[in-house]
This record gives structure tokens, C-alpha cells and sequence, in this order.
């Protein structure tokens, strides 16, 4: 297969990010003073009075490095992202799996739910593992966040007193808005997040705050017909506590699942470029990879870090390893 020419995968400093901020009312360009954080547009005048911490990209950057800067994402799949699964996927070249998505008061309130998403005992092979929470009440994605929290502070204690990263159950948390299906409209969750921004961002704050430094939260959206309206909510979600993106190139309104893949209704890779270069995280892009030959060109055309595959992967779990 063709070589990627995929973005250099380097961490900068918190202090020189390159986070340009559109503004939701225009397309004019805002850029962040390294001293304060303050948002200011190209005039120098006081636009927003919300202080943005950098230090989440830094360690967003730090933990996919820790990683060796993992290109090869297995999708969350409802009933499918089972642990056996995963393992398989891993076997043939896929460097991080995701859970399906896991509803929070059932993760935390079940063991039998956990056992679903882990196994009965979790494989040293399904690593690095990223738990993908849904849901629109903050209290609820707040619990199971903290029991995550507890979790694997409680596993990391050895005898010592001092940690282990290596028992860690998960090594991120995932935050679903991408989801296009009923359910989530109902529930105002997945994809239909993404319609209250605000709300949006004060859920990933509180879920930021309340993961340890070193633990990223990961964002999986979808794309608007916009492309500006989707440059803008990319760099809100950022700006808010998100330290890696997945962009998934359809919109809400064109589904997902394997129905939308045997249809062909085609993602669009220009959509996920434009998120890649307004933001300064990694971004791992999905959508159009169903077979080998899409994988280098995905990362060629959008100048991702990664690439995820969902339905590709179901179809040919040996599709990374080509």
C-alpha cells in the first residue's frame, strides 16, 4: 500500500498552540494571547471572557505518545465492540479499540454491564482501551466518570504505596456525539449534542475536570453540511476539555451503521481536513474506510493521526495488517 503523508504527530507547548477560534457568528478568525488564554479577534478587542486551559492538549498529545502515536482506531459498535472482537482487530494491526457505547448508570451500577464491555477478565492484549460513555445528563456521565476514577485508583495501588499504570481498566474516556439513531434523539445524546453547543461544552468541562490529568477526554463527533459550523464546533469542543477528536465525515441527517455503508453514502474526507488543521489535537478520522486501500488514503487526504474503521473492520478484521 501507499506510504500516509499524515500530519507529523509532535506535542507543542501550551503556550504556543496554534488554536484558532472561529466565531459562531462569522467566519472571522480568533486567536488565543499566550498570556492570558483570553480569546481576542484580529483587532485586539475582548471578544469572550471564558479562559481556555491549555493543559489538556499537552497531556493529550503526551498520552499519544506514550501510546507510540497509535494510527489504527477500532470503532465503537453497538452489540459488536465486544472484547473478542477487539483482540482480533488488535491481532491484524489495530493499536486502539474502543467499547461499544456504554449507557453510565448501567456501567456503574452493574457488574454483569461491566463484564459485557471488559470480559470476565480483561486481556493484556486490549490495550489501549478507550470506554465510550453516551448520554446527555451531566450527573449521570459525572457518576460513572468517577467511578472510573476510583476504579483504577484503587487498582493501582500495589504494595508500595505507588502506581501502576499497566492496571488501569481503561485508559480514556470517550464522550459519544456522534450517535444518529432515535434513541439518541430522544435522549438528546450522541449526534444531537452537537445541536446545543453550550450545553455541550459545560458537559465536557465537568467531565475534564473530574478525569486525572494524564487520563484524556476523547470527543467523537459528526460533520454539518458547513463546513465552517463544523470548524467551529471542533474548536469549542477543544477548547472546552476535549484533548483528542474523532470526526466522523457524515452528518447526523445520513445515518451510520452498516446500512448507510452498503448504501455508499460517501463521507467527507474535506470536512475532516479542515477540522484536522483548525485544531491543535489529534484527530482521528472515519468514515469511507470499508476496505485496505482506503486506510492510506484517508490519512493522505485529510492529514490525520489516525483512522477508525467500524464497518471495514466487521467485513475484514485483517484490514489494518494490509
Amino acid at each position: 500500500s501507499s506510504t500516509s503523508t499524515s500530519t507529523p504527530m509532535t506535542s507543542p507547548s501550551p503556550s504556543s498552540l496554534p488554536l484558532v477560534v472561529i466565531s459562531p457568528d462569522s467566519t472571522q478568525s480568533l486567536q488565543s494571547s499566550p498570556e492570558t488564554n483570553a480569546i481576542y479577534n484580529d483587532d485586539d478587542n475582548f471578544v469572550d471572557n471564558t479562559h481556555i486551559d491549555f493543559d489538556h492538549i499537552a497531556a493529550a498529545w503526551e498520552w499519544f505518545r506514550s501510546h507510540n502515536s497509535p494510527k489504527y482506531w477500532v470503532a465503537p459498535l453497538v452489540g459488536l465492540s465486544d472484547p473478542s472482537f477487539r483482540v482480533l482487530c488488535r491481532r491484524y494491526g489495530a493499536t486502539v479499540a474502543h467499547t461499544e457505547m456504554a449507557d453510565p448508570g448501567g456501567f456503574v451500577h452493574s457488574e454483569y454491564y461491566r463484564s459485557q464491555l471488559l470480559g470476565k477478565q480483561q486481556e493484556d492484549r486490549d490495550r489501549p482501551l478507550v470506554l465510550q460513555l453516551g448520554g446527555s445528563r451531566v450527573d449521570k456521565l459525572l457518576e460513572a466518570v468517577k467511578f472510573i476514577v476510583s476504579q483504577n485508583h484503587s487498582n493501582n495501588e500495589n504494595e508500595n504505596g505507588g502506581t501502576d499504570n499497566s492496571t488501569l481498566s481503561f485508559d480514556a474516556v470517550e464522550l459519544n456525539c456522534g450517535c444518529p439513531q432515535q434513541c439518541a434523539r430522544k435522549g438528546g445524546y450522541g449526534a444531537f449534542l452537537l445541536e446545543d453547543l453550550d450545553k455541550l461544552c459545560g458537559i465536557i468541562q465537568q467531565l475534564r475536570r473530574a478525569l486525572p490529568p494524564s487520563m484524556p477526554l476523547l470527543v467523537k463527533m459528526r460533520v454539518f453540511d458547513s463546513m465552517d459550523r463544523t470548524v467551529t464546533v471542533a474548536q469549542r469542543i477543544v477548547a472546552a476539555g476535549a484533548g483528542i477528536l474523532t470526526v466522523h465525515g457524515r452528518t447526523r441527517h445520513q445515518g451510520g451503521g452498516k446500512k448507510t455503508a452498503a448504501e455508499y453514502k460517501l463521507a467527507s474526507w474535506p470536512h475532516i481536513r479542515a477540522v484536522k488543521r483548525a485544531v491543535p489535537v489529534p484527530v482521528i478520522a472515519n468514515g469511507n474506510v470499508l476496505d485496505w486501500r482506503a486506510v492510506p488514503q484517508i490519512l493522505e487526504a485529510t492529514e490525520c493521526d489516525g483512522v477508525m474503521s467500524g464497518c471495514g473492520l466487521l467485513r475484514d478484521p485483517t484490514l489494518f495488517a494490509k
